[in-house]
């Protein structure tokens, strides 16, 4: 019997270029070699993680994701601040928050009604700026500030992610377009 190599999947919203260079220049202003920032290419705000899911089943997932997608108004999100995530008491990552959005809530809710995955919980809409390593960082109180930058979400794509030593490598499998 032959064995389907599986993918690990997850469901994204991509950034528009001008977002993109927005946060990537705030690396430039927090240089340390405890923190690993996201290359521009993998940064996203993932709406539904999917996990692990053999190659066969790629294109039943697609239908669905498209269904829900055709269903989809375009909606505005803000990323509205920075945050610094803590486990412990430690900060583990710095994140680009996006404002609360029924719009975005209703896309995650109808994402992990309908595929496999972690249901958990709904997602908090952000974008991963960087990592900590296991260093102490005490200047790091506060994460660095970000303006506040408004963008339309017009569609969502499928990506399959492959982890490697340094970071993931994302391929985007297909996009799902909005209703205008």
């Amino acid at each position: 019997m032959v064995q389907m190599s599986a993918q690990r999947l997850f469901v994204a919203i991509d950034l528009p270029d001008t977002v993109r260079e927005q946060l990537t220049r705030i690396s430039a202003y927090m240089e340390h070699p405890a923190l690993r920032w996201t290359p521009p290419e993998n940064l996203h705000i993932t709406v539904h993680f999917i996990g692990d899911v053999a190659e066969d089943k790629v294109p039943a997932l697609s239908e669905m994701i498209d269904r829900i997608a055709s269903g989809t108004q375009r909606f505005p999100l803000t990323l509205e601040g920075t945050k610094l995530i803590k486990k412990r008491g430690r900060p583990v990552m710095i994140w680009a928050s996006a404002k609360p959005s029924a719009e975005f809530h209703l896309l995650a809710v109808s994402l992990q009604q309908t595929l496999p995955g972690d249901s958990r919980r709904i997602a908090e809409p952000h974008v991963t700026l960087a990592r900590i390593r296991n260093q102490s960082l005490p200047h790091l109180t506060s994460p660095p500030s970000l303006e506040m930058t408004c963008f339309d979400v017009r569609h969502i794509t499928l990506y399959a992610s492959r982890l490697t030593k340094g970071f993931p490598v994302y391929t985007a499998l297909k996009s799902f377009p909005f209703v205008r």
